[in-house]
């Protein structure tokens, strides 16, 4: 999963993570060398109680944001998702032993991992095409499935962004190893003015086994997360929220 830096590849993969620990009730390990675990809850925790990031550093905070706080800690709680942060290399014996250790703790092996930057294992020395090959030997080991992300593939300020294609075929090398690539682009990062501002595309630019194509989704600046546009978006209490695409989300 690639992308532009402050596209929002993290918050992808965020929810992405989320979404599989609830469906398959089964552990959901991510990891991160950039983020600290209280970042990662803090993120998690404003998108399920629909509490703007903002908030969450207000002192006092607002009494409807400490209420909605609460309650997704709680709905948080009895997910399990675990986070580990990557100090060093993430090379593919310390995720063997990180998935092993989380299976041991869970009495099951994860569903999903997630590590969030290439950077993370690309730091072990190793060529990318390598450590992809370890990394498939430990998912078919373990039975399950590994999202790895990426993102500075182009700066915010150059005059035209790098084309789906185009990073598609810089991790041509990757093909035999991975089974898709998810290239993430936000047109409001480079448009103030763009009439798709708190949208976002994802596009499948390869798949081994399926379809290829874009995704259009909503992306809630206010919150930090990506939202399906089929989907009603609620509030923590239930509530169908306002949803304003733009600025403020």
């Amino acid at each position: 999963m690639t992308g532009e830096p402050g596209v929002g590849v993290t918050a992808l993969a965020l929810r992405l993570a989320h979404d599989v620990a609830c469906r398959e009730e089964r552990p959901v390990l991510f990891l991160s060398d950039h983020l600290r675990a209280e970042q990662l809850d803090l993120r998690l925790l404003s998108s399920i109680g629909r509490v703007p990031l903002r908030e969450w550093s207000a002192r006092p905070r607002p009494a409807d944001a400490e209420r909605r706080g609460r309650r997704a800690r709680r709905e948080l709680l009895r997910q399990p998702l675990s986070w580990a942060v990557a100090d060093g290399a993430v090379t593919p014996v310390t995720l063997a032993l990180a998935v092993s250790a989380l299976a041991e703790r869970a009495g099951l092996p994860p569903s999903l991992v997630v590590i969030d930057r290439m950077s993370a294992v690309a730091r072990s020395g190793d060529a990318a095409s390598v450590v992809a090959a370890r990394l498939r030997e430990v998912a078919v080991h373990h039975g399950c499935a590994i999202v790895v992300t990426e993102t500075g593939l182009a700066s915010p300020a150059a005059a035209k962004p790098a084309r789906p294609q185009e990073v598609s075929q810089r991790f041509a090398s990757l093909q035999p190893q991975l089974d898709a690539h998810w290239y993430v682009h936000r047109q409001e990062l480079r448009d103030v003015d763009t009439p798709d501002a708190g949208l976002g595309e994802v596009h499948v630019t390869w798949q081994r086994d399926g379809a290829t194509g874009v995704a259009t989704l909503a992306f809630l600046t206010h919150l930090g997360m990506w939202a399906s546009l089929a989907v009603p978006i609620r509030n923590g209490d239930g509530a169908d929220a306002q949803t304003t695409f733009g600025a403020d989300g």
